[in-house]
């Protein structure tokens, strides 16, 4: 064989290779393009057991899809602050979002059940009452563009005070801090003057006497170091506010259905973990203020049945104002 036909071998052997390469790269391509990242806003700082949860669900996607689907979490308000984060997602401004439920109560009264007081009570009751609402509150995310992926309670709400409550009657005359327009209802049948505090200022409006008490989830002991301005917390568990992760509704549909499982499938997993975290966070707040030297109390049932008998006519009045799809899932709740 001559040098001009070695020369000539060497080019189309390289030539074929180079196909070869083109074609397997060609074939490569599809699986790196569908690849994606979607980007995930969340008001909460990493240190929220809801913000470890969003991290759970993260991984779980990108384990059930394959590695089709990675998020980019975006927490603590960086580029939505809480209220905007909804319509954010409604108008893909971004792919997914955590909001509360409750903080849209204005604009659809069944994101606010869960804030209404003795509508349930304790862990066992909000599981049901999410149960009981899930398609109905799908419907209405989805008129705002968005799919309802799953929902975490905060643990639950409890009265904090500066000094022990044995009656109803002791309630007279108490100035709270106001949480919500329909709390604020039930606290004015006890004889409460409502006031409104930002959480950065809860501190201070305790030292001077603003406020002596205050209605909210043991979570917020840690952050705002409850025990340096109040000595009890009334343990009530009458409301679990929800926080809910959500999606693009549009995005969603487009997925491929083995993408839509894996979002769904990571959801699920997401909402179970969570509400265990939620659980576990309840206990090592309570732990915490006693620590600190707070009283964890359970309230006597005759304060409790007087709380009751309070939120009854409550809910009564908020009854009248849900639409027919709202009541007939809410009914049960409210008797």
């Amino acid at each position: 064989m001559n040098t001009s036909t070695v020369q000539k071998s060497k080019t189309g052997v390289l030539r074929a290779i180079s196909r070869a390469c083109a074609v397997a790269c060609l074939a490569a391509a599809p699986a790196f393009a569908s690849a994606e990242t979607l980007r995930m806003a969340s008001p909460y700082p990493e240190t929220n057991f809801h913000t470890a949860n969003i991290h759970y669900f993260i991984d779980a996607l990108e384990q059930d899809s394959d590695g089709r689907l990675n998020v980019k979490l975006f927490a603590n308000s960086s580029i939505f602050k809480a209220p905007e984060i909804l319509p954010a997602v409604g108008g893909k401004l971004v792919d997914l979002g955590e909001i509360f439920l409750a903080a849209y109560a204005n604009e659809d009264p069944l994101f606010g059940a869960d804030a209404v007081s003795y509508l349930i009570s304790g862990y066992d009751g909000a599981e049901r009452l999410d149960a009981a609402t899930r398609s109905v509150l799908e419907d209405h995310l989805a008129a705002k563009g968005v799919k309802l992926l799953y929902t975490v309670p905060w643990p639950p709400a409890g009265l904090y005070t500066t000094r022990e409550i044995n009656a109803v009657a002791d309630l007279n005359g108490m100035k709270i801090r106001s949480a919500s327009p329909i709390t604020k209802e039930w606290t004015d049948k006890f004889g409460m003057q409502s006031v409104v505090i930002q959480v950065p200022e809860l501190a201070q409006a305790f030292a001077t006497g603003v406020v002596d008490s205050m209605f909210t989830a043991s979570a917020l002991a840690p952050s705002i170091q409850a025990w340096e301005f109040t000595k009890y917390f009334y343990d009530i568990q009458a409301v679990l506010t929800r926080n809910a992760v959500v999606m693009n509704l549009e995005e969603f549909n487009a997925l491929s259905p083995e993408d839509k499982t894996a979002v769904l499938d990571a959801a699920a997993k997401a909402q179970e973990a969570g509400w265990a975290a939620s659980r576990q966070a309840d206990l090592a707040n309570k732990k915490l203020m006693e620590e600190h030297g707070m009283q964890i109390v359970t309230p006597s049932p005759e304060l409790e049945q007087a709380m009751r008998a309070a939120a009854r006519e409550v809910i009564a009045n908020w009854m009248i104002t849900l639409p027919d799809d709202e009541k007939a899932v809410l009914v049960e709740f409210a008797q």
